[in-house]
């Protein structure tokens, strides 16, 4: 069995913990996961099946004074180097922040000739310099599997690229599309941690759905997709004022029973990103608020019937728009077809039969 290295977002994000149990559903091999520091360590060894590789926060601050006379990063370089195969896997894992260069410096030891990147998308980015560091070292990986075609053009002239719908999809199972109660689920983020997003016009958006479907009669449930990110706060701060609403939190341990109350909901208001992935795949109708592109690319490339809300341009003080989509079955048949296409191309993995 080959010892595969894992590299994932672990915050006790949903979407992001998703995409590890897809990966170790369909693969049976020896995974070791290798976390940096400030990562609940005790979280994935309970709730993933594998090792841990532990990059520290000394090992980081060594390697970043090395690098200065190796012109490498010493330590990461060890520990990648016992490792048979590489698989990074992720939605937003390329995006330039301010001193992305230190980021950039981690991934350039990552990435290499057996490096897959699977399930990303690329961006936001500000200028070309970071579009072409980038595309030096995708050009060295086994495979990049984007999740958008927005993505995939940046890159199209590689022949190591491919594009494919968004990993969760693979959970799609017509068989667990239940009946749904008259429930209202509604995705929220702390909007202070995204760009040019009015935070009292969001929570204003969000309070109006609220007391507009509580005068409808549905029960209205909050859901926090990822605590450490502020969603809970969030959620808490609106129960303070709306007492009658239900709160439901992804703690990084209970994603059985998170999403056995999430296929409940007739109606999804999502603001994350797959909180719209999600409901789409458990049958309900589903309105997204889109705080960056990245959640607008993927909506285009399924269909031009999908409305959304874009929060970047909404206005203050009404309900605007009220066209929750559902996706119908042959659709999602398709996407989930597509979407187990970003493994196909990883070499060497055992699948589970």
């Amino acid at each position: 069995m080959r010892k595969v290295l894992v590299f994932a977002y672990f915050n006790k994000n949903i979407g992001d913990d998703l995409f590890v149990k897809i990966l170790q559903d369909k693969y049976k091999n020896n995974y070791t996961f290798l976390v940096t520091s400030g990562t609940d360590r005790v979280q994935i060894s309970e709730n993933f099946n594998g090792n841990i590789e532990y990059y520290s926060k000394t090992m980081e601050k060594l390697d970043n004074l090395l690098y200065k006379k190796l012109g490498y990063m010493y330590f990461l370089r060890k520990i990648i180097s016992k490792y048979s195969d590489i698989i990074i896997i992720g939605g937003s894992m390329f995006i330039q922040y301010k001193g992305w260069e230190n980021k950039y410096k981690f991934y350039q030891e990552l990435i290499n000739e057996k490096t897959c990147i699977i399930g990303v998308n690329f961006g936001p980015f500000y200028d070309n310099a970071f579009l072409e560091k980038y595309r030096s070292l995708f050009e060295v990986a086994s495979l990049v599997s984007f999740r958008e075609k927005k993505s995939y053009d940046f890159f199209s002239q590689l022949k190591n690229i491919q594009y494919k719908p968004d990993v969760v999809f693979n959970l799609y199972n017509e068989k667990k599309v239940n009946k749904k109660n008259k429930i209202i689920g509604i995705s929220v983020i702390d909007t202070s941690q995204k760009e040019n997003i009015d935070e009292g016009k969001y929570m204003r958006l969000i309070e109006n759905y609220i007391k507009d479907y509580n005068k409808k009669g549905y029960e209205v449930v909050l859901f926090s997709f990822c605590e450490p990110e502020g969603d809970l706060k969030i959620c808490m701060k609106i129960k303070k004022i709306y007492s009658y609403v239900k709160v439901i939190s992804y703690t990084g341990n209970n994603l059985r029973e998170f999403i056995e109350e999430y296929r409940k909901c007739e109606k999804i208001i999502a603001t994350r990103f797959h909180s719209m992935i999600l409901g789409w795949i458990y049958g309900c109708e589903v309105l997204p608020l889109a705080y960056s592109d990245k959640t607008i690319n993927v909506i285009k490339d399924i269909s031009s019937y999908i409305e959304y809300i874009d929060l970047r341009k909404i206005k203050p003080d009404s309900i605007e728009n009220d066209a929750f989509k559902k996706l119908d079955i042959r659709s999602l048949k398709r996407l989930r077809k597509e979407s187990e296409e970003h493994f196909l191309n990883i070499p060497k993995l055992k699948r589970v039969e």
